[in-house]
């Protein structure tokens, strides 16, 4: 079989990894967006009603992680294996794995909406914005999963520009709308302009499949066994996001209880300075697509090149780089792992 061209794989990988730092930016802009202009617009009480219902955000990422990488992973070795049918197949069971857990999720949060509200704070004015958010934010947990996997999908079919492009229009409507719709609207504006913005990025994703260069298509398929196979490949990068929720949650039910308004304020504000360190997490797997279809093709030389390139990036960006890049190669099986550069 014929190798790719080093420079290509090179090319490639810095083209997947300006997307993929785009993509784990935007959540935590958008979470910052929230909060600021609430912030600044109606008060501390607003900013805190928004920090403390942060990581149902957390939990919403960590269930779209878990689809996104286990789903992009599948497709991309059966590709790179010439399977086109049956990475269809994984791609297809993706975006319904992804409907089903908005939904369901959209639904656990609306039913325990009250319930949830009253643990996390005994402040009337707090308990009332939370209300508001929660009712209209709820929309974009429903959306999150679908737009996460598309995103990664398009990326992984090629489309790293389109990918990039729709993330900075997501980020820019998002601030735009949220501003303006707050001044009608308050706090539920606040949220509005995030939801609205959210569905101006899938429709704007979704243009992808109507080009030319679109090899994304939905068959009619339902396995367990794949399912069991997306959630395995997928829990790893995902459980970053899991674990930031909770740790987060329970720092702020503590905080709530115990200390006054203006140090839960203040806390708020620390945590979405420290949020910034997310855009790190998921560089490590910035190179999915490529590796999988290198995988697949079992082209063992090409799939040497990318990680001399990626330690160099995590170089340039200040971070120091970490154990995560390894699990790329185990999780993808290549058969790097008998080389000792990969060592820890």
């Amino acid at each position: 079989m014929q190798q790719i061209k080093p420079t290509f794989i090179i090319r490639k990988y810095r083209s997947i990894l300006t997307a993929a730092i785009v993509v784990e930016s935007v959540n935590y802009i958008i979470s910052l967006t929230d909060s600021i202009i609430a912030g600044n617009m109606l008060g501390g009480d607003a900013l805190v009603a928004i920090g403390l219902l942060a990581p149902f955000l957390s939990l919403s990422l960590f269930m779209s992680s878990i689809i996104n990488s286990g789903t992009i992973m599948q497709y991309s070795s059966h590709i790179g294996a010439f399977r086109k049918e049956r990475a269809l197949e994984f791609f297809s069971l993706g975006v319904y794995m992804a409907l089903l857990t908005g939904a369901a999720y959209a639904a656990v949060l609306l039913a325990s909406r009250n319930f949830i509200i009253a643990r996390l704070s005994d402040l009337p004015l707090i308990r009332e914005y939370m209300k508001v958010y929660f009712n209209t934010i709820i929309l974009f947990f429903l959306m999150n999963p679908l737009s996460y996997l598309l995103d990664n999908a398009v990326i992984a079919d090629g489309a790293e520009r389109l990918s990039a492009a729709s993330n900075v229009v997501f980020i820019v409507s998002n601030i735009a709308l949220s501003y303006l719709l707050a001044h009608l609207w308050g706090i539920r504006g606040v949220a509005l302009g995030s939801v609205i913005s959210k569905l101006l990025f899938i429709l704007m994703i979704s243009s992808h499949f109507l080009s030319k260069r679109n090899s994304l298509h939905l068959v009619r398929c339902w396995n367990l066994r794949d399912c069991r196979q997306i959630a395995c490949c997928g829990i790893v990068k995902a459980s970053n996001y899991a674990l930031e929720g909770l740790t987060v949650f329970a720092v702020n039910l503590f905080a709530g209880f115990y200390f006054e308004n203006a140090t839960i304020t203040l806390l708020i504000v620390a945590e979405k300075f420290l949020g910034l360190l997310t855009i790190f997490i998921g560089l490590s797997m910035a190179v999915q697509p490529l590796i999988g279809t290198l995988n697949g093709e079992k082209n063992n030389k090409a799939l040497c090149l990318p990680d001399e390139s990626r330690l160099q990036g995590y170089g340039d960006c200040g971070n120091p780089a970490h154990r995560d890049h390894v699990s790329v190669y185990a999780v993808s099986g290549a058969g790097v792992r008998n080389n000792r550069r990969y060592a820890v």
